[in-house]
């Protein structure tokens, strides 16, 4: 009786009132999303979130902010955390042991050993009293942001969109008490969902009820801490390297290789004018053509369908032809 008394109530409404109880009732901005779980959803995500040209990055794979990102449709972010030292001009990137691990095995120890001395000749201690973390790509030193500026926007932007979900995959290179010092002072611990890996996914409306509607994958620290979900024990991915679209391939990289709980589609090229290699990626025909090759191949939808430079392109609408709009 009282859904009928209710349903009567915003039919005999005026249109401002089924606007907005038809808002209430959206997840993601479809009501259709809302019965379904997260594992099942495609989200428009970006490749290096952070390393953007309105944060004056030296070699960007995004035009816009993360703010400008979350209003441009984007839910789901890939961002690399690391732990730098500021100086008057630049932050220096710390050598955590994530961080000298990552470098002795991509660069060697030669390289190592050089990037260290250049390091310590030029910046403060590592670890000290101004140490901090940032959103770096590849080194601080290249361009860096608070990490806190960064956890605030995301603070604001479930605040004012109740009816969203939004997803952080984090290529960590701090500490994980760090990482999640920094959430819980950002206001967001409690907004953070706790999953155990197998088990299944909760729907959008169930994530809207208990208000955890933020997301959280740590590449190397998964587990570590709470809410600091481990990537690869919940997703598969495609990989990464690409020189042309030809070589877009579903293979399975990095993570659950065969019918993964989650899939993250990488979905850019290496190529040094990006964003011209973005726009002709993230073509519909190219794009659309891909996500669907994956979804057959792999056996599961696309959930994070990820792109450098974003607002190139239409991934927004294979993202909607992915979810069944």
């Amino acid at each position: 009786m009282a859904a009928l008394v209710l349903g009567a109530v915003v039919a005999g409404a005026g249109p401002m009132a089924r606007v907005a109880a038809a808002a209430r009732a959206e997840c993601n901005g479809h009501v259709e999303l809302c019965s379904r779980r997260y594992n099942k959803i495609a989200f428009a995500a970006t490749h290096n979130s952070m390393n953007t040209v309105a944060d004056h990055f030296a070699a960007p794979e995004q035009q816009r902010s993360i703010a400008d990102q979350l209003d441009g449709g984007i839910r789901a972010f890939l961002i690399d955390v690391y732990t730098g030292t500021p100086t008057t001009d630049h932050v220096c990137t710390d050598p955590t042991p994530l961080k000298v691990a990552q470098i002795r095995r991509e660069e060697g120890q030669a390289k190592l050993d050089q990037l260290l001395a250049v390091r310590n000749a030029q910046c403060p201690p590592a670890g000290g009293p101004t140490a901090s973390l940032y959103l770096c790509h590849a080194y601080c030193e290249l361009g860096a942001t608070k990490f806190s500026d960064a956890l605030a926007t995301y603070r604001r932007f479930l605040r004012t969109h109740p009816n969203d979900v939004v997803t952080l995959i984090l290529e960590d290179y701090s500490p994980a008490a760090d990482i999640a010092r920094a959430f819980r002072k950002a206001g967001l611990e409690s907004s953070m969902i706790h999953h155990e890996p197998g088990a299944p996914w909760p729907t959008l409306s169930q994530m809207k009820r208990q208000g955890t509607r933020l997301v959280v994958f740590s590449q190397n620290q998964g587990g570590a801490a709470p809410g600091l979900l481990s990537a690869f024990k919940e997703m598969g991915e495609t990989p990464y390297t690409f020189q042309s679209a030809a070589e877009f391939s579903c293979r399975p990289n990095r993570g659950v290789a065969k019918s993964p709980p989650l899939f993250l589609l990488n979905h850019w090229l290496d190529d040094p004018n990006r964003r011209a290699a973005a726009a002709m990626a993230n073509h519909y025909d190219v794009l659309s053509a891909r996500a669907n090759r994956c979804e057959r191949e792999r056996g599961h939808i696309p959930n994070f369908v990820a792109v450098d430079f974003a607002e190139e392109g239409d991934l927004l609408r294979v993202v909607d032809d992915l979810n069944g709009f």
